[in-house]
């Protein structure tokens, strides 16, 4: 299958497709995948944009239900047989995990959802969000168009919480002070959550606490967490 994003993959088990935030790419995973591969097939997604992935001039290649056409094409191409694969993402890519799992829910097994957020209901931070994003081409590294992947449209996320059926793992540091109240949200509203805050991490967590993001992970998922 020709795939319109590029990934890396790793070892063997269950499927755990990894998404990072903007700005991010798939080797920001590494060690997490060194620390998992044993028991996992681990695959590191570079977001389109972003890495080796290509990165389109027009804006409009990277909407939402786009995006997630992509997910399917990853989930497609590495699951064996009708497998479901567990989706780990950091910061936007949490959201994207988000709202695969709610647009498609029988394609997912479990979520884990590191430093990052549903979205907003109030229009006002919508499009202050957005303004934010789209002027991001420096912060982030990326192209201006690329920044157009981080846009959220709606509050289709933030409305359907209560509705994300797979169990999931909430991960946010103490002192990331954009997502720790969101990361709370997330575990009050969502049916099968559990949130760990980790002393002394901001929100670059998956840069500095890799190591333990991998433990945390394979705990979570060896505690039966995996939905058959």
């Amino acid at each position: 299958m020709v795939m319109r994003l590029e990934s890396n993959a790793a070892g063997h088990g269950p499927l755990v497709v990894l998404l990072h935030g903007m700005g991010g790419a798939a080797m920001q995973w590494s060690i997490v995948m060194k620390n998992m591969e044993a028991s996992y097939h681990l695959v590191a997604v570079d977001l389109l944009g972003h890495g080796e992935s290509p990165s389109p001039v027009d804006p409009a290649a990277y909407r939402r239900e786009l995006s997630l056409e992509d997910i399917d094409e990853i989930v497609a191409n590495y699951r064996v047989g009708d497998e479901l694969p567990i989706l780990v993402g950091h910061a936007f890519g949490g959201y994207l995990a988000m709202a695969y799992a709610l647009e498609r829910p029988e394609l997912v097994s479990a979520l884990v959802l590191i430093a990052t957020g549903p979205g907003f209901v109030d229009p006002v931070s919508l499009v202050e969000w957005n303004t934010h994003t789209l002027d991001g081409s420096l912060r982030f590294d990326i192209s201006a168009a690329a920044c157009n992947l981080g846009v959220i449209p709606d509050s289709m996320v933030f409305d359907q919480l209560e509705s994300i059926a797979p169990p999931a793992l909430i991960i946010v540091g103490d002192q990331d002070e954009s997502f720790l109240g969101a990361s709370r949200v997330l575990d009050t509203r969502m049916p099968d959550s559990h949130l760990l805050v980790v002393p002394d991490a901001k929100h670059d967590i998956l840069s500095t606490h890799s190591a333990m993001i991998g433990n945390e992970i394979q705990r979570f998922l060896s505690a039966g967490a995996i939905r058959p």
